[in-house]
């Protein structure tokens, strides 16, 4: 095999890390074909993987997309379940991922209009670049009124 198809030990080593983190929490985890979602303890160790990707910002979607990646459900309708139960016990995980992006898009803004100024007392108004941060700071101020808005219907239900 010529060296530069060959795996670098690091990379390798990781590799074998990861597997066994998964096979390990596979084990620990009580996940089967009849995972009772409803009577889940929130202090197991499935819920805090559930938990742990909301605090991040996900949205149940993608949250049951990666516990399916990871292992730590088995079936998709076990994984959309939690993923559900998580996002209706925790409204203010949400609420508070919501205000972060609001932040960030009001940061983001306020970049903008300031580099806005500058070309403004410059008497330069090729604004083309400056562009690209008003459509970030309107992305995440979007996600965060998307965040807002999955609250708001899970608290209404």
């Amino acid at each position: 095999m010529p060296q530069n198809m060959q795996k670098k030990p690091k990379l390798a080593e990781q590799e074998l890390i990861e597997a066994q983190t998964y096979a390990e929490a596979d084990d620990n985890a009580t996940t089967s074909a009849t995972l009772d979602v409803e009577a889940l303890a929130s202090d197991s160790p499935v819920y805090a993987a559930a938990l742990d990707l909301l605090k991040h910002g996900h949205q149940p979607k993608k949250i049951a997309q990666k516990l399916l990646e990871k292992g730590v459900v088995k079936t998709r309708p076990e994984a959309n379940r939690l993923a559900l139960k998580v996002a209706k016990e925790n409204p203010q995980e949400q609420r508070t991922n919501a205000y972060i992006l609001f932040g960030v898009a009001g940061v983001i803004t306020a970049v903008g209009a300031g580099f806005v100024g500058l070309r403004w007392l410059d008497g330069n108004f090729a604004l083309s670049s400056i562009y690209v941060l008003f459509f970030i700071a309107a992305w995440f101020a979007y996600k965060g009124y998307d965040n807002l808005k999955t609250d708001d219907k899970k608290s209404s239900e």
